[in-house]
């Protein structure tokens, strides 16, 4: 089975091509297709096909839809016999899921393997192999995604997206082609590209690069001023200083060296930061109170200044979910929309802070000048915030000053800030915390991913697989997604598996994360006292019972505040807990610093033990 999204949707089937059923079914598989591997919920297919106005008959009118689609996905069997052939178009609790065995069935898929197969080779100086990496990844574009489907808000995101991704794959093969001096073999491409995308100045630039080094320079001036021109008369405003630059090199006849690919490796973007339109909406279960009081947060505006809500919970909490979901929820309150930027990895010791910010704004679609200072891209976005109503997202935030630099200037935005940085208060108004899952919730998202079948035969070992996940939703998530895939072995196997390999269950991954990633990413940002506290909390006590503070100060041989300090940093960044045992005694103790008492989470202690 192979499904091609990337130019008019086309299913194939052992190398032949399968007649597609009318357009709406069409939008349906698009979108299970797109996001293929999680449950998209029925009210979402709805939105997609009828937007506002669905008819009353609209859930129906779905199920028949995927009916005829489960028809023709069914993989072995032999229908003349009777033999029932296994589906890939899961119906799960509230919605459908599209299930494949290898994701390249895809071509999306195969296409951003490619292309980050393409950074790999970049980032350990294998040149010519990348641009070949990028070649074959370009070449299985038939044209627009979903190219004749008239799609609604979701697949129209994910258009743009895949257009962003695949003009970055341009831009990054064209500067690896130019290194390696290939400037003739690109003149075959370069022309047609620069009609196509008379605004693009990376375009613009290589093929004055190329037309100047084969000797014809008044061709490359040619091109500068047909640039300059088309950006006058349609944005007004002049190129950018790096294409000024090389056509000045043009103009005195100097040598032009091909720009390095490092710029172009690092704004290279997979699917999902767009123009203006979040990633894909997270389902969200067993979060209703904090929803609640997010929206009355991001309520109360006309009081000329910003609302900022500030996100925080442990490593694998679904705190960014949870912020997405919320700004989809909203979005439709704010003029201009909403804003995702992510701003992993950025901090502001980081020598080149104010390009990488750039580029990560310039993926979420805010276009600024470049600047090399962050006070100067400060300045840039309040000045372009100023007069818009826009919801902002800040994902892993981990410095005010960065946060700040992307902070909304416009009275009548708002912003939620998923804070990773181990500070409560860092930047909110209102400061929302997401702690694990109660059992009852845990359940329903377990059943929402396996289907009520697994649930209901073996309740047991659900019930123990939720008690290894300790109420942790990305643990769940990836727990339950390998019991989806391993329907013809017992849930209880599986669980055994896991008991007897626990660092298992922190490396099996869901939505391209693990437990693990998270819980190192809260690692690299906590000072060195912290992290040796951890590792004496896990050291003095493997099973996740509560530990003194004096019993570190003896282990440690550290001053009591200096435990207390490394303490504290672990509790903000939720790496550990606080107990007691509410009791009045237990309350006098706490109140002594040496006589506090901390628990290490399970799934921490895990990859404690998983570190080499």
């Amino acid at each position: 089975m192979q499904i091609d999204l990337l130019g008019p949707l086309r299913v194939l089937r052992y190398g032949k091509e399968i007649m597609l059923p009318a357009a709406k079914p069409q939008l349906i598989l698009a979108m299970l297709s797109m996001y293929a591997g999680t449950v998209l919920q029925t009210h979402q297919l709805v939105d997609e096909l009828w937007g506002e106005r669905p008819p009353p008959s609209a859930t129906r009118t779905v199920q028949t839809y995927v009916y005829h689609l489960r028809r023709r996905f069914t993989l072995g069997g032999n229908r003349d016999a009777g033999e029932p052939g296994r589906s890939l178009l899961l119906t799960r609790t509230g919605g459908y899921e599209l299930r494949f065995g290898e994701p390249t069935v895809l071509d999306s898929a195969r296409f951003t393997l490619l292309v980050n197969q393409a950074r790999e080779q970049v980032s350990r100086n294998h040149l010519a192999d990348a641009a070949k990496s990028l070649r074959a990844g370009l070449d299985l574009w038939r044209g627009e995604p979903f190219a004749g489907l008239r799609s609604g808000p979701e697949l129209s995101a994910a258009r743009v997206r895949l257009g962003q991704a695949r003009m970055s794959a341009i831009e990054l093969r064209l500067d690896l082609e130019l290194q390696l001096g290939r400037h003739r073999e690109l003149l075959d491409d370069l022309p047609s590209l620069v009609l196509g995308a008379p605004a693009n100045e990376g375009f613009s630039k290589c093929l004055m690069i190329a037309l100047h080094r084969c000797g014809r320079r008044t061709e490359a001036l040619e091109v500068y001023h047909r640039l300059r021109h088309h950006l006058r008369e349609e944005f007004g405003v002049l190129p950018s200083p790096a294409v000024q630059q090389v056509f000045q090199d043009v103009l005195n006849d100097e040598v032009l060296q091909a720009d390095s690919p490092r710029r172009s490796a690092l704004t290279l973007s997979q699917p999902g930061h767009n123009q203006l339109v979040l990633p894909p909406r997270p389902a969200l279960l067993g979060r209703d109170r904090e929803m609640r009081r997010l929206h009355g947060a991001l309520s109360q505006r006309g009081l000329q200044q910003l609302r900022t809500v500030e996100v925080t919970g442990g490593p694998g909490e679904g705190t960014t979910s949870f912020a997405v979901h919320a700004a989809h929820e909203f979005r439709s309150e704010y003029r201009d929309g909403a804003v995702f930027v992510d701003l992993r990895g950025i901090v502001e010791d980081e020598p080149n802070v104010a390009r990488l910010l750039s580029e990560r704004l310039s993926d979420a679609g805010v276009q600024l000048d470049e600047v090399d200072d962050l006070d100067e891209l400060s300045w840039a976005f309040r000045t372009w915030s100023r007069n818009r109503s826009i919801l902002l997202v800040a994902d892993h935030v981990f410095s005010t000053r960065v946060l700040a630099a992307v902070r909304p200037s416009g009275p009548d935005s708002a912003m939620i800030a998923v804070n990773h940085s181990g500070t409560p208060g860092l930047v909110g108004d209102v400061l929302i915390e997401l702690g694990p899952l109660s059992a009852d919730v845990a359940l329903t998202l377990l059943t929402s991913i396996t289907g009520p079948g697994c649930v209901r035969q073996q309740p047991e070992a659900a019930a123990r697989l939720i008690e290894l996940c300790d109420g942790n939703s990305l643990a769940l998530c990836a727990a339950a997604r390998l019991l989806a895939c391993r329907q013809d072995v017992q849930a209880s196997r599986v669980v055994r598996d896991l008991e007897g390999d626990p660092k298992r269950l922190i490396r099996l991954w869901w939505a391209g994360r693990t437990v693990e990633d998270s819980i190192r990413d809260r690692l690299r940002h906590l000072p060195a006292d912290a992290t040796a506290a951890l590792a004496a909390l896990g050291e003095s006590n493997p099973s996740s019972r509560p530990v003194r503070a004096g019993l570190l100060t003896a282990m440690l041989e550290w001053e009591p505040n200096r435990v207390e300090f490394g303490l504290d940093k672990l509790a903000d960044a939720q790496l550990i807990e606080e107990v007691s045992d509410g009791t009045e005694e237990g309350h006098r103790a706490a109140s002594r610093p040496l006589a506090r008492a901390f628990r290490v989470r399970p799934l921490i202690l895990l990859s404690m033990a998983a570190q080499p």
